[in-house]
């Protein structure tokens, strides 16, 4: 039942927030008292829901009676604190009010599910808040010299940030003080005090020496703060001045210098401070550092991943594997189990705070209580920013908290006291206006009493408000956007990463899915015994082996791809619910391949027992046909004979897939990047005329051709048909080194290839400035160059599709076992490394190998084929070469690609293209 009821609330709680968010809209944009006063109802109704059904469900999982309990005690708050505050203040905005209690509500069920104990000491910093917000609007009322106490305000909140600097260095910051066993973030409350000081050193005067002055002493606070290391703080009290500045004057271009000021301050702090150094270098590429500083925004990142859009159910993920996850990374355990959805409800949540916080800015004539109103609402929804931009790598990590949710008490007790000030604001409007209807009941005479009057009602005029919060709609609008950009699209690459150990934990509730070629035969499947015991069979054993490979002992190949997809299972809510009463495990999806079966078996047969491996693609898309590795091995030993397949030396490892992850000396293949580097430079190319000796030498550097074949005169066409070593070693001499590395870079040597399985980074080492040799060597594929046979084909099938590089992929669509389709991958255009004509030129120096030149073994087949033939030594020393062949067909319209390598001991140029015209053969014989 616990399960069930789970399962629903995942929509329940997305539900509850999207009425959440609709009611505060809709009150917040009426102008009729009885539309607001409902919209409160409402707000009260969801927010008092969602508050139960999370309880609800944390008790449930446990049976423990203190998660009643401080349900309980926390509802009681609500309802007293709601109730007083409104009775104390009947004219209070109770929309703000309520936002307040709605956040304060998620981070009670967040961290009761992360922390029972830091929930119940939350809850204590919580309800000592409330009781501080019944005194703040009467203060406020009361109390006319708040305006006057600049330099109060100055001597303080200084005084409060140096007095950090003497504390202990937590996580590469001085951030609190300790006294005893209680710890306090002065910063908190010095965001206020700040502030204060701002809007009363305008209040007085907005002259340009007072604003060089409020200035001085405005950078004298973020001074301390970046000398506390402090540099989250640091950028808040930057920007909140930026923007108080700009209200105060409405002269837009201080932020336009605010802005350049803080580029420029960012990148002194990049250079000064270590850790913001690492920050930044972890933001950029956290998957090279996961093992330790790149782990805790990994393991965020995998987080909200996993919760897509309506969350894993609370109590049902695992964010308790971010380190600290209660206060940076709040935000990212929700989305887990709460959902995008759901997150998007409280990113528009909190910009409703601010619009609500700046509104009431506009209706305060006195331009202290205006500026104090923008101040705290600048520095909560930056804030919020900083968090929520931080968790999703939108932007660098910069250690603050989410207000009203993140755990903290200095943090909570700051929150709670900006709302109570900017509401005391709201009272102070609402009572005037009941002021002036009073007075016109009276016939219209006006009192004679005097009254100090520091609210209008005018927000028409107000134009800097509304370009303060266009600024922010924008920023939350990015958030949003990269949120659902990340699920839609990066999520599913890194979600099978081999430290998101998230997917383990749904193997307990959920039995694996089959894997499928592309015509739906099954390539791995699940078989349940009688007892309920699990085993998983590969019905083609050694074929697949590499590509699909193994969940028994690690998971690589598609099992590895595709796990987070064949645990995760499209039931609908019936099914989930009969497998929860039944007490039987769900099955996952099953991922439907691009394999071909029979180009698969073909490629296998063809390798017979030589090592290397065969790509074969289809380069309009990028699918991925078959791909076979060898040596090779039986999945459905991996139990038995684990520890013998670990036991071979690397050279004859069976568990290495050589398609993607070997690296190889590309040999005459390469010549198809210096032949498109030489077109690039020559457009003349066609003129181009070399007379070849067998071998060539310049500057001491000896090039041989194939047997030191003399090839004579030749054409460029004619010197890569013959693959003239000689010819093509000067053509290295004559390219720019420079941009031939720019080349290569966009064919993705030195690059991850864009596919979410084991790969090797093929490499490229030549420049402009590189010896005579390097140059010589590298332009006909020896030297210190690398390549992968998935590379290669990649290569191969970009020049084939006539310059237009396409994404590979080898997972067709995922379906639920009842054949819905739950995602289903289109092809990708990738990028465009050289031009149609540049390809078209090369194309027809391919087609005349195969006709005229090396590519012997296709002269007399049905179907036309256009390739490039290759020997690579293994070294300088070692007279052992590889094999390779590179090509496509048909010529005229390329339907496959292929790419093949046969490692060691193999002379000439027929081993290779004999293997890859078997599998050409079953390709246009099908």
């Amino acid at each position: 039942m616990n399960s069930i009821i789970t399962e629903m609330a995942r929509y329940l709680f997305a539900m509850l927030m999207i009425f959440y968010v609709y009611a505060t809209v809709r009150g917040a944009t009426t102008k009729k008292d009885t539309t607001r006063n409902a919209a409160g109802i409402v707000q009260n109704m969801m927010m008092f829901s969602f508050h139960f059904l999370g309880y609800l469900i944390l008790y449930m999982k446990d049976g423990d009676v203190n998660y009643a309990i401080l349900y309980a005690a926390q509802l009681v708050f609500f309802i007293v604190f709601l109730l007083m505050f409104t009775m104390l203040y009947p004219n209070a905005s109770r929309l703000l009010l309520n936002n307040m209690c709605m956040l304060i509500a998620v981070g009670f069920v967040i961290l009761a599910r992360l922390s029972f104990e830091k929930c119940l000491r939350q809850f204590i910093f919580v309800a000592a808040g409330g009781l501080l917000s019944f005194f703040i609007p009467w203060m406020i009322k009361k109390v006319r010299s708040f305006r006057n106490l600049s330099f109060l305000y100055f001597i303080v909140g200084t005084a409060l940030l140096a007095a950090v600097l003497i504390s202990d260095e937590v996580f590469g910051a001085k951030l609190a003080i300790t006294v005893g066993s209680v710890s306090i973030q002065p910063t908190e409350f010095v965001k206020i005090i700040y502030v204060m000081f701002v809007a009363a050193m305008f209040n007085a005067s907005d002259s340009f020496k007072r604003i060089v002055v409020t200035s001085l002493a405005a950078a004298l606070h973020v001074v301390i703060l970046v000398a506390s290391k402090d540099l989250g703080a640091a950028l808040i009290f930057f920007v909140v001045y930026v923007f108080m500045l700009y209200d105060a004057t409405r002269k837009w271009y201080y932020i336009l210098v605010g802005m350049l000021a803080g580029a420029g301050a960012s990148v002194i702090a990049y250079k000064l401070f270590a850790h913001i150094r690492v920050r930044v270098l972890i933001w950029l590429d956290p998957w090279t550092y996961i093992e330790d500083r790149g782990y805790q925004i990994a393991q965020s990142l995998f987080s909200i991943g996993t919760g897509s859009w309506f969350g894993t159910g609370l109590n049902q993920g695992s964010p308790n594997m971010i380190p600290v996850p209660e206060k940076d990374f709040i935000f990212s355990a929700i989305c887990e189990e709460f959902g995008i959805v759901f997150a998007i409800g409280l990113i528009l949540l909190c910009l409703t705070n601010l619009m609500l916080m700046l509104n009431i800015a506009s209706m305060c004539r006195t331009q202290f209580y205006r500026l104090t109103a923008v101040g705290i609402g600048v520095t909560y929804a930056f804030q919020v920013f900083l968090t929520i931009g931080g968790g999703i790598k939108l932007i660098p990590l910069t250690g603050v908290t989410l207000p009203f949710v993140s755990y903290g008490g200095s943090s909570m007790l700051a929150s709670i006291i900006m709302v109570a000030i900017v509401n005391g604001m709201y009272v102070m409007r609402e009572s005037d206006v009941v002021v002036r209807k009073a007075d016109a009941k009276n016939g219209g005479k006006v009192r004679r009493k005097r009254r100090r009057v520091d609210i209008s009602t005018d927000r028409s005029s107000d134009a800097a408000t509304v370009v303060i919060l266009s600024v922010f709609a924008a920023i939350f609008a990015l958030l949003i956007g990269y949120l659902v950009y990340f699920n839609v699209k990066t999520a599913p690459q890194i979600l099978n990463n081999s430290y998101n150990t998230r997917n383990n934990a749904r193997e307990e509730k959920v039995s694996r899915g089959s894997i499928m070629a592309s015509n739906g035969s099954i390539l791995a499947y699940t078989e349940v015994d009688e007892t309920g015991s699990e085993s998983r069979v590969y019905p083609y054993g050694r074929v697949f082996s590499h590509v699909v490979g193994m969940s028994t002992r690690g998971k690589s190949g598609i099992e590895g791809m595709g796990n987070a997809d064949l645990l995760d299972s499209g039931s609908n809510i019936v099914n989930k619910a009969y497998s929860e009463i039944s007490g039987k495990k769900l099955v996952g999806n099953n991922v439907v391949t691009t394999l071909d079966v029979q180009l698969q078996k073909a490629a296998y047969l063809a390798m017979e027992n030589n090592k290397g491996a065969i790509v074969v693609m289809e380069p309009s898309t990028g699918r991925i046909l078959a791909m076979v590795s060898k040596p090779d091995y039986n999945p459905n030993d991996a139990i038995d004979q684990w520890e013998t397949w670990l036991s071979y030396s690397s050279n004859d490892s069976v568990l290495f897939n050589r398609a993607t992850q070997g690296l190889y000396p590309p040999g005459s293949t390469f010549k198809m990047l210096t032949a498109l580097q030489y077109v690039r430079e020559n457009p003349d190319y066609e003129s181009y005329r070399y007379s070849c000796k067998g071998s060539t030498d310049v500057m001491g550097s000896v090039i041989h051709c194939y047997n030191s074949t003399a090839h004579g005169y030749e054409t460029l066409s004619t010197a890569f048909a013959n693959s003239c070593n000689s010819a093509f070693s000067n053509m290295g001499l004559d390219v720019d080194g420079d941009a031939f590395n720019s080349l290569c870079n966009d064919f993705l040597f030195n690059q991850d290839i864009p596919l979410s399985i084991e790969t090797s980074r093929s490499s490229f080492t030549m420049k402009g400035n590189s010896s005579v040799g390097e140059k010589m060597q590298t332009a006909i594929g020896q030297g210190k160059t690398q390549v992968t046979p998935l590379n290669n084909a990649i290569i191969t099938s970009t020049i084939a599709n006539d310059g237009v590089m396409m994404k590979p992929y080898l997972i067709e669509k995922v379906v639920s076992q009842d054949n819905k389709v739950i995602k289903e991958y289109e092809p990708e255009q990738y990028s465009t490394p050289i031009t149609e004509p540049e390809a078209q030129a090369v194309k027809g120096f391919m087609r005349e190998v195969c006709t005229k030149g090396t590519g012997r073994s296709f002269r007399n087949t049905s179907y036309e084929v256009a390739g490039k033939t290759g020997t690579a030594q293994y070294d300088d020393v070692s007279e052992d070469s590889h094999s390779w062949f590179v090509g496509f067909a048909p010529y005229d319209s390329p339907e496959i690609v292929i790419s093949v390598v046969l490692e060691g001991g193999y002379s000439g140029y027929d081993s290779a293209q004999e293997v890859a015209k078997k599998v050409f053969d079953t390709y246009f014989t099908k």
